[in-house]
């Protein structure tokens, strides 16, 4: 008898515990949707949202429960869901998507051909005006210094021919080896220089000309995405 009971009380329970859950699930509640970008294709439990306020949000009536939900935008990773909704109530939805890999990679290379491309045309011929410069200032020095170590030679030979003594003249010889190796440590300079400014001058020139070249090539690339959906298995008609 008792247990008779028991099963009825039990069965009278579960069935208005049911049937409270039934009433709960058939009742109503609004989604308030906001994306970053704003432009992002939403899906709530399968159909897309199609009409957003002038604030770029969107409100969508759902039954009380666990609703799914799909955002996507193109160069963004799909973003998958669930949110629960109670009955007369209205839950905020803000989510941002992040972009995929490969657009983060493609955004990263044009950065940096962005900031590439301007020292491509600068540069070279800033060396190259740079170089000029240092040769025209350099090569007067060293012509100034070729001069004053010929006169030096010339005043040893001078001294050499008016010595009135073998001492005077042996002291003037080796003056005048003395000066001549310096006039020819002198020459041999100037000519280092000259060559190594040549060498530095033609060569940004060219680095310049190549450059040039390269930069003008250097085009922003459009982006295509492939595969147009960033997840396959997902079903949102992107058109």
């Amino acid at each position: 008898m008792n247990q008779h009971i028991i099963r009825l009380f039990l069965g009278v329970f579960i069935s208005t515990v049911l049937s409270v859950n039934g009433l709960a699930q058939s009742g109503k509640g609004v989604i308030k949707i906001r994306t970053n970008p704003d432009s992002a294709i939403v899906k709530i439990n399968g159909v897309r949202l199609m009409k957003p306020d002038s604030q770029k949000v969107y409100y969508h009536l759902v039954d009380t429960g666990v609703s799914t939900y799909q955002m996507w935008a193109p160069t963004y990773q799909l973003l998958e869901g669930k949110i629960r909704v109670f009955e007369n109530d209205t839950v905020y939805l803000g989510r941002s998507l992040a972009l995929t890999k490969v657009y983060r990679s493609y955004r990263r290379k044009e950065k940096a051909k962005e900031k590439i491309k301007p020292f491509l045309y600068i540069v070279p011929p800033v060396l190259v005006t740079a170089f000029t410069i240092e040769y025209f200032a350099g090569i007067g020095k060293r012509t100034e210094a070729i001069a004053a170590s010929e006169d030096v030679v010339y005043q040893t030979i001078e001294s050499y021919n008016n010595a009135i003594s073998q001492t005077e003249a042996r002291g003037s010889r080796d003056d005048y080896e003395t000066a001549r190796y310096y006039y020819n440590r002198n020459i041999e300079a100037k000519n280092k220089f000259t060559r190594n400014q040549v060498i530095k001058i033609s060569g940004s020139a060219l680095v310049g000309v190549a450059c040039f070249l390269w930069a003008e090539k250097m085009e922003k690339k459009e982006f295509i995405e492939s595969p147009k959906l960033t997840n396959l298995r997902w079903s949102i008609d992107p058109f």
